[in-house]
């Protein structure tokens, strides 16, 4: 559960928050305007019908400034008890060895195997003791000796480790992005005071600082001027994206990989086990203003910033990586990396092979600083992938410097190795050059009226398309996929509407052939009640080019039925089984490693039955789910479209993994994170 920070602490904090926001008002509004917020402070404490009269009889510019100092004083507050339950988390790992990562490790150890010298604890102790009571070192041995069926299930696993977080734009999130930052300073400047401890300079140094920053933030205004755009939207996610990436992600993965270490078992490069998600862009459904031109601008956005970050990893390892042949060789694999870059990139500044003919590693890694720059100008302009000369996406980045990894190995630099460069191969598997996968929903009856125009165009079918009952639909949909003619020219004949249905799935493809197919992977349909809503987009993406079921056959993109109302949660297997019974659809699913993804709305059921029954209803979605998945040889990953709230499923997101149904957790889970939850955990 949630830690509580303490509260003689988090009061001392909040209270100096409290009187620097007070000498800000002053300076800023006068004398007066302070003494009006202490009287409504007080009096809302012990009289709130006095407080209410006050407050009614405020003139419209009071009112607002004095809801403006109310509200800073929560950002204060707010920003103070972040701090502290950071602070109590980190107290509770150094008191238990470790967090939850430890501890999992420790149950495993324990149950499968010897603790390796008592480092483990008892599965029902919680976790006092999770981890060596040593210092271990690069050579330390593993925690436990695990039986080899043991460990090669655990290892199988990790290899399918993928935990997801989805980013969606959420009207409950106002914050700006000059905001944010500022509050992000706001609570780095409470652990400069923290660490000042008795330094008087330092401590009068911080506290400089903290009232400059608090009158700037209430000399700027949280509310946006305009209503914000898509890519505006996508900017406040790329902040995190970027925060995220700098740092957390590499930390949290190579917290990971030690720890699965104890257990003699290895976390994956690709796919990663950790990665993020987005909506931003790709959401028409929820934003029915989105179209393809606003998600070729959030990806260019996102591909622009994780190139960037890309290039700044290189660019740290680089300064790092001084290693001389004149002490330490390279790989004969390494030198003629390195020797097709120098041919590949004439236009590299002559003087780095001056400076740097005799450090392999620097000359290497600027040759792919070059190919990043180079990518970042191809992303700009458009153009195709030139092998050799840029990338296509970050899997040719992470195969160089694998071989920079091999042959730092091979020459006794193993500790470097495993050590900075793992890191950053960590970091940019996890965000690639996209920084976020993008999902791309639509709701469902879209699709059948772009595929309307097309199939009554043709007149081939007696009854109108629109009017065909949901199995005959589906035998008609499942034929044509089955087929390899085109429904129509390229463009199609569509109406406005049906061409913007139509346009999300050629955009996707453009994207696919600018930035890889890794930049948009699902395809969401809401309002799913049949398995003609995902025979549907299925046609329609094969009409762009994006699968094809013939020979060769392809499928570029997979196909994710939202079941949100609880009737379509009651009836979950049958829906599936259903699908995965459909043979075109079941080719799908086999050119895409046969992983169905199903996604599961909390917030509709929520209004439609209550908190309890749609909880109860998904609980039960789940274990159906998991057993028809199972009879077809199919691999199931769950999306849970949860909201912040406890009437949109929110909740603790780790109390909720651990409290889903046995076998539902395959190794993969995807959640949205929506609106005034991303800024408070992330």
């Amino acid at each position: 559960g949630q830690l509580m920070p303490d509260r003689r602490l988090l009061r001392r904090d909040i209270r100096d928050l409290g009187d620097a926001l007070g000498r800000t008002l002053v300076r800023q509004e006068g004398e007066a305007m302070l003494e009006r917020v202490e009287t409504v402070r007080l009096a809302i404490r012990d009289d709130r019908a006095a407080a209410a009269t006050a407050l009614a009889s405020a003139d419209p510019d009071t009112a607002r400034r004095l809801a403006r100092a109310f509200t800073t004083y929560f950002h204060l507050a707010n920003v103070a008890e972040q701090v502290h339950r950071g602070r109590d988390w980190a107290a509770r790992r150094r008191e238990a060895g470790g967090g939850w990562l430890a501890e999992a490790v420790a149950r495993i150890a324990a149950e499968e195997g010897d603790d390796g010298g008592g480092a483990a604890t008892d599965p029902g102790s919680g976790g006092a003791r999770v981890g060596p009571t040593h210092r271990a070192g690069p050579s330390s041995g593993p925690l436990a000796d695990l039986p080899d069926g043991s460990r090669a299930e655990l290892q199988a696993l990790v290899d399918r480790l993928h935990v997801r977080p989805v980013f969606t734009a959420h009207p409950t999130e106002a914050a700006r992005r000059t905001v944010l930052a500022k509050l992000r300073e706001l609570a780095g400047l409470l652990d400069d005071l923290e660490a000042a401890d008795g330094d008087e300079a330092a401590t009068a140094r911080a506290m400089a600082r903290l009232e400059e920053l608090i009158d700037l933030l209430w000399q700027t205004d949280e509310i946006r001027v305009a209503r914000p755009e898509v890519l505006d939207e996508a900017r406040n996610a790329v902040y995190y994206f970027d925060e995220l990436a700098a740092g957390p992600i590499p930390d949290v993965l190579e917290e990971l990989t030690v720890q699965l270490r104890k257990l003699g078992v290895e976390p994956p490069l690709d796919p990663a086990p950790f990665a993020l998600g987005s909506w931003i862009g790709g959401d028409r459904d929820g934003n029915p203003t989105v179209g393809p031109a606003d998600t070729r601008a959030v990806l260019a956005l996102q591909h622009e910033h994780g190139a960037r970050r890309a290039a700044a990893l290189i660019d740290e390892l680089r300064g790092d990586l001084s290693v001389s042949t004149r002490i330490a060789p390279a790989t004969p694999e390494l030198e003629a990396s390195l020797a097709e870059d120098l041919d590949a990139l004439p236009g590299l500044d002559p003087r780095y092979r001056r400076l740097n003919a005799e450090e392999p590693y620097r000359l290497k890694l600027t040759c792919v600083r070059e190919k990043l720059a180079n990518t970042r100008r191809r992303f700009a302009a458009g153009s195709a992938h030139v092998a050799g000369l840029d990338y296509l996406d970050e899997r040719a980045l992470l195969g160089e410097l694998r071989l920079i990894q091999e042959s730092l190995e091979a020459h006794k630099g193993g500790l470097v190795a495993a050590g900075r460069v793992a890191r950053a191969m960590r970091a940019i598997a996890s965000t690639g050059l996209r920084m976020a996968t993008l999902d791309v929903r639509e709701e469902a009856s879209a699709h059948h009226a772009a595929l309307a125009q097309l199939f009554d165009r043709l007149g081939e079918i007696e009854t109108p398309y629109m009017e065909l009952a949901r199995d005959e639909r589906r035998e008609v949909l499942s034929a044509e996929l089955a087929s390899r003619r085109p429904l129509a020219p390229d463009p199609p004949p569509l109406d406005d509407g049906a061409a913007r249905t139509f346009g999300a799935f050629a955009e996707i493809r453009r994207a696919h052939g600018l930035y890889g197919p890794a930049c948009v992977e699902s395809y969401v349909i809401s309002m799913c009640r049949g398995v003609d809503d995902v025979l549907a987009p299925a046609l329609l993406a094969r009409e762009a080019g994006l699968l094809d079921l013939g020979e060769p056959a392809f499928a570029a993109l997979g196909f994710v039925p939202l079941l949100e109302t609880l009737e379509e949660l009651r009836r979950a297997d049958e829906f599936l089984a259903e699908l995965l019974a459909d043979p075109s659809y079941r080719r799908i699913l086999a050119l895409r490693g046969d992983v169905q993804e199903v996604m599961l709305g909390y917030s509709d059921s929520n209004k439609e039955g209550g908190i309890t029954a749609s909880s109860w209803q998904v609980h039960r979605a789940q274990q159906r789910l998991r057993d028809i998945a199972a009879e077809h040889g199919v691999r199931l990953r769950l999306f849970h479209g949860r909201g912040g709230t406890v009437a949109r499923g929110g909740g603790p997101t780790h109390d909720a993994i651990l409290a889903q149904p046995p076998g539902t957790l395959d190794g993969e889970i995807k959640v949205t994170e929506q609106g005034e939850v991303i800024s408070d955990k992330y």
